[in-house]
């Protein structure tokens, strides 16, 4: 019997260049213009192109080891997005408050981090999203190191209200 260990490292491998080969087109979606979406568009078939080429090393390899080996038994491993969550988001609304000085309201925050990130005025659909994630980020940083002022709209900083400083 072939070293499995030798096959099973190489078959994890092949499934997340499959899963990534499978969403390589996801990339798209976030693309807007006509000239953006066909340079990104073979930006992508550039990207497929080299892990179609991988893969095929990958097989060869397997086969080599496993003559009976196929690919159809090999469940993609699909990648998952491990930059922009919460974490960063958090981040960035707690910089936008110390450099403020005040109570900020997720909009403000919004408007910060777009600027911040060079993404420069951002649409109202965007916005919406980030205010939202932002939104929940900062609800959830209640009592470790946020404080929510009181009025509309709903405004954090990492002080207390007046009523609360005494």
């Amino acid at each position: 019997m072939a070293n499995t260990v030798v096959i099973k490292a190489l078959e994890k491998q092949f499934a997340k260049l499959l899963g990534t080969y499978l969403t390589a087109e996801k990339a798209i979606e976030e693309v807007r213009g006509v000239t953006a979406i066909a340079q990104a568009t073979a930006e992508i078939d550039g990207r497929k192109a080299e892990i179609k080429t991988s893969m095929g090393h990958i097989e060869a390899v397997l086969r080599m080891f496993d003559a009976d080996w196929t690919s159809s038994r090999v469940t993609p491993i699909f990648p998952t997005n491990r930059s922009g969550g919460y974490a960063d988001i958090s981040r960035w609304a707690f910089r936008a408050m110390q450099e403020a000085g005040r109570p900020l309201s997720a909009r403000e925050m919004t408007h910060y981090i777009a600027d911040k990130q060079g993404l420069g005025k951002i649409d109202a659909r965007e916005a919406t999203r980030l205010d939202v994630a932002v939104f929940g980020a900062m609800d959830r940083a209640i009592g470790r190191g946020i404080y929510l002022h009181p009025g509309k709209p709903k405004r954090w900083a990492p002080f207390p209200p007046d009523d609360l400083a005494d």
